[in-house]
């Protein structure tokens, strides 16, 4: 279960947005699509390890991230995890665990981020939009009856390439798209799929 500290995550987002105002010029595009009060989806793109502390800076509210369990093997990685609100899921199999904590975050009414296509890699393969997708958003949108935000990230894997061990100066774009509400009987894929369009069309 996500151990969420107020005052750690304060602190984490403070940090990292002044690192991050250093060496990341950023252009955001449809801020005011994101809902002000009460638990969304937000489903974006995965370029680079940049892409969670960067949402996590533009993004005024707090929020808690689904992301796969093998980063919390790391001790120090996995305590600061926790302690902002981060959701441990088990990519390949059905987490109802972790499925169950995330609904259960969305209806507190804490905004979730998470990235469908899971890993960077998947990103570079274009014609997966949808087959390569965590099928569990569906499940989420679905069950949880919040508002889906599609959003896409450019330009991240620019800052912090794969196995890069510090940043390079260069703008991030993070477009954000109108919300979507989906209906309770819709199938899980076909709302994954939907959700997968959405993004690749901002």
């Amino acid at each position: 279960m996500a151990v969420t500290s107020h005052l750690f995550y304060r602190a984490v987002y403070y940090f990292t947005k002044f690192w991050l105002l250093i060496f990341v010029p950023r252009r955001i595009i449809g801020l005011g699509n994101l809902p002000s009060r009460g638990g969304f989806i937000l489903a974006c793109n995965h370029l680079s390890n940049l892409d969670p502390p960067f949402i996590g800076t533009v993004i005024h509210r707090p929020l808690s991230f689904v992301a796969k369990d093998s980063l919390f093997e790391n001790k120090l990685l996995g305590f600061i995890l926790r302690h902002v609100g981060t959701i441990p899921i088990k990519r390949n199999q059905a987490d109802f665990r972790g499925l169950r904590e995330a609904i259960r975050v969305l209806k507190s009414g804490r905004p979730l981020v998470i990235f469908p296509e899971g890993s960077r890699e998947a990103v570079r393969r274009s014609a997966n939009r949808g087959e390569k997708a965590f099928s569990g958003i569906g499940f989420l949108a679905a069950k949880s009856g919040v508002p889906v935000i599609p959003a896409r990230i450019r330009d991240t894997d620019r800052v912090l390439p794969v196995h890069a061990k510090w940043l390079r100066r260069h703008q991030v774009t993070l477009t954000i798209g109108r919300p979507i509400i989906f209906d309770h009987h819709q199938l899980y894929p076909q709302i994954t799929f939907q959700i997968m369009e959405a993004i690749a069309a901002l």
